[in-house]
């Protein structure tokens, strides 16, 4: 098993329940960057703060979410 950790950057829409209870979430807008999937940091939380606070500069905030993935089962841990 190769399991990392990975971390997920959301805006805080004040859902947190929500998202706890839901999370991941998969990107499907239509100008993804990589295409539809699930975007994470991995390994490194402070790239994750990074593109919540410079990148997109969420004015309400941001949530960042912690889930594990295994490489060799490509499943979503959380």
């Amino acid at each position: 098993m190769v399991i990392k950790t990975v971390y997920q950057t959301l805006e805080n829409r004040g859902n947190q329940d929500y998202v706890e209870n839901n999370g991941p979430f998969l990107c499907s807008r239509n100008n993804a960057w990589l295409g539809n999937g699930y975007y994470f940091w991995d390994s490194f939380i402070e790239n994750a703060h990074w593109w919540g606070w410079k990148v997109k500069k969420f004015t309400n905030g941001y949530f960042i979410c912690e889930a594990f993935y295994d490489f060799e089962k490509q499943f979503v841990l959380i």
